[in-house]
């Protein structure tokens, strides 16, 4: 046998540790996430774009399928109790919007936000 395929093991054996040794990522801020959220819905009701929210001070990074294809915000209202899984905030979120379409449409959603290292909010 080779001796460098004996090697093997112990380098993915490394690796696993080193993985498993990486420090836990940061819980997020509940008062920078809400505030976080209630800018990218305003700025979305507002008839702002995705561009500008990341382009403002501090960036946040959005995705939104609606928001995407054109879709009007009317109206929202975020849940008071969000969910902490301990890095992220999920918090539901009643949106009214107007389709690209002309089509009214009520959903409740759940936004993910996270504070570290940037502001992100994802759609689940």
């Amino acid at each position: 046998m080779n001796r460098h395929l004996c090697c093997i093991p112990l380098l993915l054996l490394s690796c696993l540790v080193a993985i498993g040794c990486q420090p836990s990522a940061k819980p997020s801020d509940p008062e920078v996430a809400r505030q976080s959220l209630q800018s990218m819905l305003d700025l979305w009701k507002n008839g702002g774009s995705a561009a500008e929210l990341k382009a403002g001070t501090p960036s946040i990074v959005c995705v939104d399928d609606d928001w995407e294809q054109g879709g009007k915000l009317v109206e929202y209202k975020v849940d008071d109790a969000p969910f902490d899984d301990g890095n992220n905030l999920h918090f539901k979120v009643k949106l009214s919007i107007k389709t690209k379409q002309g089509r009214d449409i009520t959903k409740t959603i759940t936004y993910i936000v996270g504070t570290h290292p940037v502001i992100t909010i994802f759609r689940n």
